[in-house]
């Protein structure tokens, strides 16, 4: 999953580069009126990555989490306190996650531009540099949505396995 919205984010970050030429967010701006392909696909990209359904990431946290509260059922005081730590070490770096995203995409393609490096983006990227993006993108909302489908087949496809003799 993180393989995935990642790599969109790279080829986004990439794209902002080759059409900008700097690496400062601070010059940026506006960018959504000028590349709005890249705007969207960055946009799903940070929405992933904060663990937002029906995204991909939304999945890979669930999947933590869950796993964290079963680990606190287990009445154990050994387990207690780092599986509490690590639920309470998860919510802050989400929230950190949050609060960059939010400024990347804010700063980056909302607003006015900042800087002559913003102002003179002529286009997009070329439709080249979008495919893979949006092949990407589009796996980060099939695999969150396809997710609960995946918990019923497993299920069915294990029985099957232990039932078979191998």
């Amino acid at each position: 999953n993180h393989s995935v919205f990642k790599s969109l984010l790279f080829m986004c970050a990439g794209s902002i580069y080759l059409k900008t030429h700097t690496k400062n967010i601070e010059q940026l701006g506006g960018l959504i009126k000028k590349m709005p392909y890249t705007g969207i696909f960055l946009l799903v990209a940070a929405i992933a990555i904060c663990a937002f359904p029906p995204l991909n990431g939304f999945i890979s946290e669930f999947l933590i989490y869950a796993g964290l509260m079963y680990m606190l059922q287990i009445k154990s005081s050994t387990l207690f306190i780092p599986v509490v730590l690590t639920i309470a070490s998860l919510a802050l770096v989400g929230t950190l996650v949050i609060l960059t995203m939010s400024k990347l995409y804010s700063i980056s393609f909302l607003g006015n531009p900042r800087s002559e490096k913003s102002e003179n983006v002529s286009s997009d990227v070329p439709i080249s540099m979008l495919i893979p993006k949006g092949i990407l993108a589009c796996l980060t909302l099939i695999i969150g949505i396809s997710a609960p489908l995946i918990s019923i087949i497993i299920p069915i496809t294990s029985f099957s396995y232990i039932n078979s003799g191998l």
